[in-house]
């Protein structure tokens, strides 16, 4: 409890509350590690952009639970259909016309154009 007084945890519920949140973290760090093998492994590149994906699905369920005032559950929908329509996009408008070049250089330039995407992505997240 000494230890636990000078770390500035004063009770039990504060240690089952810091237990919760780490167990919801590492839940989604853990779901977004299983979903970059599971792209990797299936299409054999580097999908940087699906953290984007995984941003903006949360982001816009927050927005349109907050601003439009519609309750959690169809708000949820809302996000993942944004997350999914946004991820059908990334692979058929730019990894597609990318991965269609002959040469060494394909999986560098699905590389590159994924975290451009994430670049972008996240500045317009920023500024809205």
């Amino acid at each position: 409890m000494v230890v636990a007084t000078f770390l500035g945890i004063d009770s039990f519920r504060e240690v089952a509350q810091l237990f919760v949140n780490g167990i919801l973290n590492g839940a989604g760090y853990g779901l977004l590690g299983a979903a970059f093998a599971l792209i990797l492994g299936t299409t054999g590149r580097f999908h940087f952009a699906l953290a984007l994906n995984y941003a903006l699905a949360g982001f816009l369920t927050a927005v349109v639970e907050s601003d439009a005032g519609l309750p959690l559950g169809p708000a949820i929908l809302v996000g993942l259909a944004a997350g999914v329509l946004l991820s059908v996009l990334c692979e058929g408008i730019v990894y597609r016309a990318l991965a269609s070049r002959a040469g060494i250089s394909t999986l560098l330039s699905v590389f590159v154009a994924s975290l451009g995407l994430l670049i972008a992505g996240q500045n317009a997240m920023n500024l809205l």
